[in-house]
């Protein structure tokens, strides 16, 4: 600069306007058009600066405002900030530190940096990096402050947004790789090392091969890179290997990192080691396999076990069957040793009447009178009238004698056939309850009076020897109940049956003592009996709560009558929607109840 401008500057500095100056000195247009145009150039500087400008005299009073400062401040225009003090723009909290680096500033001359709260108009802070320079006079004496402002809110946040990703990556309880585009590492956390024993410095700029533990064919490896190259996810399943040689099982994401323009930069790998896990299902698939097992044996005895009691309870009512059978049998038997008797009579009256015959033939009319005279006396003698009334009543007594040996050997037969324990068939429930009485006649008879009460019901698809079974149960179980009330006396027992639109019904009811109520809930557990010891297994009413309920997916519940006793009442569905029976079964069903319609 010339010796003349110098003084320009130094007169405009004490006092003496521009125009001043350039009279005195006589410098012209030139000079003043110098000014303007750099006045011109600063003031689009300061507008189109993308941080805030200010100017400050050196009693804190603000001389100039960008406009982007106005906008950091909330104020409506930069004027609005003329002779404010540029403390008041301070967040308090940081005020003392800035008057500290102005004071520090105008001893060393040394620009100051710091980052402090700034505030806006409504009172909100924003935090703010600034930039504090001295502007001097040519004879070096400090005339204003100039302060420049930027605002760090955005960056702060992005920096407090990109910390927790990054504390969270690394304190991830998954193992996570971050690899280039080539599938070189570039980054690794603290779990990964953890999991695998490799360091950071072990695995940068290598690719994650190491892992690889020959558990895998080539193919599954080239599957997961042709995924994630073609930019899609790959999971799975891997067995790796460790630092230390030991194998883990490891599951699997694959990502690609793509930028704006959609190409890959990156691959993201997190591995979650799922080692445990894995040995918990094989433990588990082992327990199943045993289980399975154990089941199988378990449904055989429970077969067995049905079968037993089933037998059991026969055998408790062998001594009735047998006298129930021997008691016709045996009058059958009589009524043939008669049978045999009066056939000796008949055979010697019959020889009379040949001899007839023939002296009738041979006509001999006073020997043929003789000889049937003779025929006469043997009939009287032989009681040949008493013996033919007779007859016709000893063959009626046989028939019935023998219908009812026919009955309970039905019956024992049906409680006897493995196919009614296996096969669904259609059942009619009040002939099931004949038949099981016919079983059961010794055992109730001198204990109850039975009342049948049947109602008119439809066959239902049903294993017929396990329901009967069921019956006998609760038949058995009802006059031991009787007895242990009424001692030889007789009590009542009713049958009764009854159905509605999907299920037939069955009460088994008597007058014995009922059902204590804290053992009602006990009732079908298995082993659970109230009967003396050697009287009972506990698995009566187990079993038949287990094929009512689970065989046939009915019901059975037990209740006390009002006026005293126990009410036992089985329901069964009409069909049975599971997969029990088959299409020919169901068929024969209701072909058999059209029959009987």
């Amino acid at each position: 600069m010339s010796e003349k401008k110098s003084m320009d500057l130094d007169e405009t500095a004490n006092g003496v306007t521009p125009a001043e100056a350039l009279q005195k000195h006589n410098t012209g247009s030139l000079y003043f058009t110098y000014l303007k145009e750099s006045e011109d150039r600063f003031r689009d500087l300061l507008d189109t600066a993308p941080f805030g400008v200010l100017e400050v005299s050196m009693e804190g009073k603000i001389l100039l405002a960008s406009p982007q400062c106005a906008a950091l401040h909330q104020v409506p225009h930069p004027d609005e900030l003329m002779g404010v003090s540029v403390t008041d723009l301070i967040a308090a909290v940081d005020r003392k530190l800035f008057s500290a680096r102005l004071g520090l500033l105008v001893k060393s001359h040394e620009r100051q940096q710091l980052e402090i709260l700034m505030q806006r108009r409504d009172g909100t802070t924003f935090h703010c990096e600034v930039w504090v320079s001295l502007q001097c006079n040519t004879k070096g004496q400090p005339i204003v402050f100039t302060i420049v402002e930027r605002d760090l809110s955005a960056f702060k946040a992005a920096h407090e947004e990109i910390q927790k990703m990054s504390l969270a990556v690394e304190q991830s309880a998954s193992a996570i790789v971050i690899t280039d585009s080539h599938g070189r590492v570039e980054y690794v956390n603290r779990c990964f090392t953890t999991l695998t024993g490799y360091r950071p410095g072990d695995v940068i700029g290598r690719g994650l091969a190491i892992l690889k533990a020959g558990q895998h064919s080539p193919d599954e490896y080239q599957s997961m890179a042709q995924a994630v190259r073609a930019g899609r996810d790959w999971r799975g399943v891997l067995r790796n290997e460790k630092k230390n040689g030991d194998l883990y099982w490891s599951r699997e994401m694959v990502s690609p990192v793509k930028d704006a323009n959609g190409v890959i930069r990156n691959y993201l790998t997190i591995q979650e080691d799922i080692s445990e896990h894995r040995a918990m299902e094989e433990e588990l698939r082992e327990k199943h396999e045993q289980l399975k097992a154990a089941m199988d044996t378990l449904s055989r005895s429970q077969v067995r076990l049905i079968e037993q009691e089933k037998m059991a309870g026969v055998g408790q009512l062998a001594a009735g069957v047998a006298h129930e059978i021997n008691n016709p049998l045996g009058f059958v038997i009589s009524n043939f040793g008669s049978l045999e008797k009066y056939l000796s009579r008949l055979r010697r009256v019959l020889g009379e009447y040949r001899q007839l015959r023939d002296l009738v033939i041979t006509d001999d009319p006073v020997a043929a009178r003789e000889q049937a005279e003779r025929v006469e006396s043997l009939e009287k003698e032989l009681k040949m009238q008493f013996i033919l009334d007779d007859l016709a009543d000893l063959f009626h007594e046989s028939h019935e004698g023998l219908e009812r040996v026919r009955k309970i050997v039905k019956g024992l037969r049906t409680f006897a056939r493995i196919d009614s324990a296996t096969v669904f068939e259609p059942y009619d429930l009040n002939e099931g309850l004949q038949e099981t009485l016919v079983v059961a006649k010794n055992e109730v008879k001198h204990s109850a009076v039975v009342e049948e009460d049947y109602g008119a019901l439809p066959l239902v698809s049903a294993l017929g020897g396990r329901i009967n079974q069921v019956l006998l149960n609760l038949i058995v179980n009802a006059a031991q109940a009787i007895r242990l009330k009424h001692g030889d006396g007789m009590g009542s027992l009713r049958l009764h049956t009854w159905a509605d639109d999907e299920s037939v019904y069955c009460a088994v009811e008597d007058n014995g003592p009922g059902v204590p109520s804290e053992n009602r809930e006990k009732l079908f557990e298995p082993f659970f009996t109230t009967k003396p010891a050697g009287q009972g297994t506990g698995l009566g009413l187990s079993i038949s709560y287990d094929i009512v309920v689970n065989k046939h997916h009915g019901e059975i519940w037990a209740e006390n009558r009002p006026e005293g006793g126990a009410r036992f009442v089985i329901r069964l569905p009409q069909r049975q929607l599971q997969n029990d029976e088959d299409d020919n079964g169901q068929q024969k069903m209701e072909d058999q109840g059209k029959k009987r319609r």
